[in-house]
């Protein structure tokens, strides 16, 4: 009973990360969209200054665009993760989660959030090659792409788990043909 009520509520928080990281796109699409159409001087509300600090401010958005655009990338990759997740957990729920396709989707997720490692560095890396120097000391944007030991020896321990997990199906598949 207790096992049922823990894979529901997993259940159920994993498709609500789907739905936020889902809704957090769309708005992000939204923002892009916005960001884009000022920074190409489509259009400009009224009471934005035209240059900042010596800078034109479509460039400034220009450079907000690209930001919002590895956010939208990051979230990608984010509900992929999660739908991996809640794959595995299915297969719990069904009963027989040491299959190879597990193996597969927990390799799949360490790969992805080293794609999300790679994301927070490439947009670090390009955002402060992009800023003007008259704005460096204005702008501050983190990615969260400092390395994190605890995140690296997550993703370490996932593809260790989908080794075991590849291991124990194989070894299944092994016991059964031999019965």
């Amino acid at each position: 009973m207790a096992k049922t009520r823990l894979f529901t509520v997993t259940h159920w928080l994993l498709n609500a990360a789907m739905l936020v990281c889902a809704f957090g796109a769309v708005v992000l699409t939204i923002t892009l969209g916005a960001c884009a159409v000022m920074g190409l001087g489509l259009w400009m509300p009224s009471g934005v200054p035209a240059v900042l600090k010596g800078v034109p401010t479509g460039h400034v958005f220009l450079i907000v665009a690209l930001a919002v655009l590895f956010g939208i990338a990051i979230l990608a990759v984010a509900i992929l993760i999660f739908h991996a997740v809640r794959q595995i957990v299915d297969s719990a729920v069904s009963g027989d989660p040491f299959v190879v396709e597990n193996a597969d989707r927990l390799a799949r997720t360490g790969w992805l959030l080293v794609g999300v490692y790679a994301l927070q560095f490439c947009a670090g890396a390009m955002i402060a090659i992009m800023i003007p120097l008259q704005l460096k000391n204005d702008i501050k944007l983190d990615f969260g792409g400092g390395i994190s030991p605890v995140g690296l020896l997550a993703i370490l321990l996932i593809f260790v788990l989908a080794q075991i997990f590849r291991h124990g199906s194989e070894m299944r598949a092994e016991l059964e043909g031999t019965v």
